[in-house]
């Protein structure tokens, strides 16, 4: 019984979890990971694959907490979509130092993109993206909006489109000790799209309407920004800032807080029914010792039988002897007159009658 409960327990956890890690289809990265930096050779990231398998997300952890700056770190890596697919580079979150005399990048990401040369046959063109340096994210200027025409489907200042599917990505950090005030931290999407003139389609969902470019309908409302475009359309809209120089929420912060407070109740609920569950089935620390091997009791007429042996004709009947002595009358208990002893002389041969 026992056995069984704790199978059940353990099939429903593992479904609870399935279903939560569902929702993270983002193959992580960091700087630290091999298979992203070699001073080797150019690394090639090629695990992007159709709907909820389509996007990496690559994070600075702590490489650059206590970064001396003895040497330059540079590194090189290719991103690749499937076949009929583009790559759209999103910075999430960026903090790279910047001179702020000349307006020079010192740390900078770049991202290349090859296009076919209509001079040349067989021979790729590269066009760069600007170095992105100092505090980049999804922040926007409401100044910077354009509701013309032609610039509906301006892609937004911390976005990158490669319509090839081939993506190359430099991150270069200058070999310069940090300050105690400085710190480095880079976070960047990368998600494989696909054009649809038509529209939505199965699994995929439009970036913005009449834009062309479809991303997996699992991204949107995720808390990471995947369409290119500055109103982030696939989270709700990006943080604003207002004429006063702060930040107007655009939601997107209170969506993630009920979010985060959701899942804690609910995991706390989860945890609340496994104890419940043990309990129940008495596993785990509510498994109680072991019980008492019964013992094999002796029917009374056996009993009887070991006391009294019952013999056939010629045999005597013996009963159990107690072990203590019987008690015997008190008159018993005095010492027999035996016969043969002296005894005195009667009174009337010692005293006879006057």
């Amino acid at each position: 019984m026992a056995g069984g409960c704790s199978t059940n327990v353990f099939i429903y956890l593992f479904i609870v979890i399935s279903l939560i890690s569902s929702s993270w289809s983002y193959l992580e990265y960091n700087l630290e990971n091999s298979k992203v930096c070699s001073m080797i050779r150019k690394r090639e990231l090629t695990l992007l694959k159709e709907n909820e398998n389509s996007g990496i997300i690559l994070k600075e952890l702590r490489y650059f907490d206590n970064w001396s700056g003895p040497y330059p770190f540079i590194c090189n890596f290719t991103v690749k979509a499937p076949w009929g697919h583009g790559i759209i580079a999103v910075i999430q979150n960026l903090n790279l130092r910047k001179n702020e005399s000349t307006d020079e990048c010192i740390d900078y990401v770049q991202f290349q993109k090859r296009t076919l040369s209509p001079l040349m046959f067989f021979k790729s063109d590269f066009i760069k993206s600007t170095q992105y340096c100092g505090k980049v994210n999804s922040i926007r200027d409401p100044d910077d909006d354009d509701e013309d025409t032609e610039e509906r489907f301006r892609y937004a200042h911390n976005a990158f489109v490669d319509e090839k599917g081939q993506l190359d990505v430099t991150i270069s950090v200058a070999g310069q000790r940090l300050l105690q005030s400085q710190k480095l931290d880079i976070a960047i999407t990368f998600t494989a799209y696909k054009n649809c003139k038509h529209g939505d389609q199965d699994g995929l969902k439009e970036c913005k309407e009449g834009s062309g470019i479809c991303i997996w309908e699992g991204f949107f409302d995720d808390k990471n920004v995947n369409c290119p475009y500055d109103d982030c359309y696939d989270e709700s809209g990006c943080p604003v800032i207002s004429s006063g120089g702060k930040k107007q929420s655009s939601g997107l912060g209170t969506k993630v807080t009920i979010g985060a407070v959701v899942l804690i109740l609910g995991l706390l609920l989860l945890f609340m029914l496994c104890l419940f569950v043990c309990r129940r089935c008495q596993v785990l620390c509510w498994s109680g010792p072991p019980a008492p091997r019964p013992q094999r009791s002796i029917p009374q007429s056996v009993r009887v039988e070991m006391m009294t042996t019952s013999g056939t004709s010629g045999d005597t009947t013996r009963h159990a002897q107690p072990t203590a002595p019987p008690l015997l009358p008190l008159s018993q208990t005095a010492s027999p007159v035996h016969e043969d002893k002296d005894l005195p002389p009667p009174y009337e041969s010692l005293f006879p009658s006057r």
